[in-house]
Order: structure tokens, then C-alpha cells, then sequence
């Protein structure tokens, strides 16, 4: 003989509408909060990728800037008449520097060669780029090395110090000991995620 009430086994379709409807919205939250931090992540990276890249562009200009020298040079094509350190403002694509620097290795193959090499810096589309000579003096089969240093430049304006007095371009038309050079370079750099980037360099001291 049977005793007590019997009672089905199991959920209702109530119940589990509820529980599916919890299960769904622990899961929407799980899957924004793994998406959010999968974001923070790359954006950190791509942060600590820029910073980086700046900190390299900046040690690379810093040295060349300072190892600087006021020896006339001209371009590989020839064609140029020869100066000392020429820049402009940045605010056109193509060349933006050309100077001759010195402090490089004497020794290429066990072979004595000329401390110094021509530096040249162009802007190119949103690209600010570093290209050098192994010589002061190149020629069209001069060997030359290029480098992207920044990318995403969208406004670079850059200008030089002198005894006081900004300048928005520099050429030293007379090369030579007692030539006149810029004492301070500054660029401002404006990138096309709006941050701001603005540096000084010290110009020169070999062969002042």
C-alpha cells in the first residue's frame, strides 16, 4: 500500500526558462568582461609597442643630432651643390634633414675608413624615415641603410634655436671650423590617434 502525496519529477518549463534566462545572462557578462580584458590587453601592448618605437626614434636622433659635425656634403645624385646641415620645417613630404656626423666605427672588414657619414631624414607619406651613408660624400653606388622610425605622422613642424632667435628652416651655406650651426633642434609631432609627441636635441659640438 502506497503512502504519501506523489509529485512528478523534474523542473517545470517555468523553472527552467528561469535558469536558462540566468545562465544566459552569466554568460553575456563573462563573455563582455574576457572581451574587455582581452582589449586592455592589446591596447597595453600596442602602448608599450609606441612607447618603444619613440624611445628608439628619440635615441637615434638624439645621437645623431649630438655627434653632428658642420662638414659640407651633398647628395648621392650629384646633382646638389655642396653645405653644411640643412633642414626645413617638416611640414612637406621628402627630405627634412642632411647632415654630416662623426663618433661612427673606424674598422668595416678589418679596413680604416672615415669616422664620419652623411644622415639624412625624410618624411614619406605618415612615415618619418632614417636613411645613412657609410660616407660623407656618397655617391650613387654609396651603400645606404634605411629605417622607418614613426609611422602614423600626421603634422610634423620642426624648428632650430640660434643664439636665442627660433627659425622655422636651416642651411649652413659656409662649411668649416667657425661655421654657423643651429644650437637646438625641435620637432613636434602630431599622430593620426591625436597624441602629441615634441622633443629637443642638442646640435653639434664635433668640429664647432
Amino acid at each position: 500500500m502506497q503512502t504519501g502525496v506523489p509529485s512528478d519529477a523534474g523542473f517545470s518549463l517555468m523553472e527552467t526558462l528561469v535558469a536558462l534566462f540566468v545562465v544566459a545572462l552569466l554568460s553575456t557578462a563573462g563573455g563582455s568582461l574576457l572581451l574587455g580584458a582581452l582589449n586592455g590587453t592589446d591596447r597595453v601592448e600596442r602602448l608599450a609597442q609606441d612607447i618603444r618605437r619613440y624611445e628608439v626614434a628619440s635615441a637615434l636622433m638624439r645621437d645623431d643630432f649630438a655627434a653632428m659635425t658642420n662638414r659640407a656634403s651633398a647628395g648621392s645624385d650629384g646633382l646638389s651643390f655642396p653645405s653644411g646641415p640643412v633642414g626645413t620645417d617638416g611640414t612637406r613630404e621628402g627630405l627634412i634633414f642632411a647632415f654630416v656626423r662623426g663618433g661612427w666605427a673606424r674598422y668595416d672588414d678589418e679596413m680604416l675608413r672615415s669616422d664620419l657619414l652623411r644622415v639624412e631624414y625624410e618624411r614619406r607619406g605618415d612615415e618619418l624615415v632614417r636613411r645613412i651613408y657609410t660616407a660623407p660624400d656618397p655617391g650613387p653606388e654609396t651603400p645606404a641603410s634605411e629605417r622607418v622610425l614613426l609611422s602614423g605622422v600626421r603634422s610634423l613642424t620642426i624648428r632650430y634655436l640660434d643664439e636665442d632667435v627660433w627659425y622655422d628652416a636651416w642651411v649652413t651655406p659656409r662649411a668649416g671650423p667657425g661655421a654657423d650651426m643651429a644650437d637646438l633642434v625641435e620637432l613636434r609631432l602630431e599622430f593620426t590617434d591625436d597624441r602629441v609627441l615634441t622633443q629637443r636635441f642638442l646640435a653639434g659640438g664635433v668640429g664647432r
